[in-house]
């Protein structure tokens, strides 16, 4: 989609809850494959990483990103192109907290696949597809 052709707030979110749906389904499905994940929780208890957290943490990024996306088409010239960098700066930077929270640098693997199927699938749905 060109930049004149500028999606509404709402198809912007929709397109993001896509790539966010898409990237909870097949992180749902990695966590039973996986060993069982287990990572430092808020309050410092260490405790399994349920499918919960994984479906939120695979939608609101997504919610996060169309949001961005839509105002920088909006006030900006390339839009697309400045939110394709920031979302691949962000995930690059996003590999380091399963590292400081998981309870062993296997577990660490496993999430950091998650953050880059989350991170791919929102990237893919909300400006490749």
């Amino acid at each position: 989609m060109s930049e004149s052709q500028q999606q509404s707030i709402g198809q912007t979110i929709i397109a993001g809850l896509i790539g966010g749906g898409i990237a909870a389904v097949i992180n749902a499905i990695l966590s039973f494959i996986a060993p069982p994940l287990t990572a430092t929780q808020v309050g410092g208890v260490v405790g399994p990483v349920t499918v919960g957290p994984i479906i939120g943490a695979s939608i609101m990024p997504a919610i996060f990103a169309a949001i961005l996306l839509w105002l920088l088409r909006r006030y900006t010239g390339n839009g697309t192109r400045i939110f394709q960098i920031i979302a691949v700066i962000f995930l690059l930077v996003s590999f380091a907290s399963p590292f400081a929270a998981a309870a062993s640098t296997g577990i660490a693997l496993w999430l950091n696949v998650m953050h880059l199927i989350a991170g791919a699938s929102i990237i893919w749905s909300l400006t490749l597809r």
